[in-house]
């Protein structure tokens, strides 16, 4: 088994072609993770619809402030029903933008 380190993510994120930004970012939201881990809090449910890496480029642009405003959201404010709304209201706002990216 690999022992993973915020290096490693970073590393693996540039080999992925990743521009250094985004690797980082990537290697941050890996720590994030770790650390929620080790304090038994589950994460919420709907960040998982906010990744945005898996996203061609010119989404990822317009996906990425989403994500990482939902990231914010999700770990400086207590978790309560009025973060939910927020972080549900945000992905609405999301998902239309990314729509309107696309919409021909």
């Amino acid at each position: 088994m690999v022992k993973r380190t915020w290096g490693g993510v970073y590393n693996a994120a540039l080999r992925r072609g990743m521009d250094h930004g985004y690797a980082a970012y990537s290697a941050d939201q890996w720590e994030k993770r770790k650390a929620r881990k080790m304090t038994n809090e589950a994460p919420e449910h709907i960040m998982q619809f906010f990744a945005w890496q898996h996203l061609p480029p010119h989404l990822q642009e317009v996906s990425r402030p989403f994500g990482e405003m939902a990231e914010t959201i999700a770990s400086t404010l207590p978790r309560n029903p009025e973060r939910t709304v927020a972080l549900r209201k945000l992905l609405e706002a999301k998902d239309a933008a990314v729509r309107a990216m696309v919409a021909k």
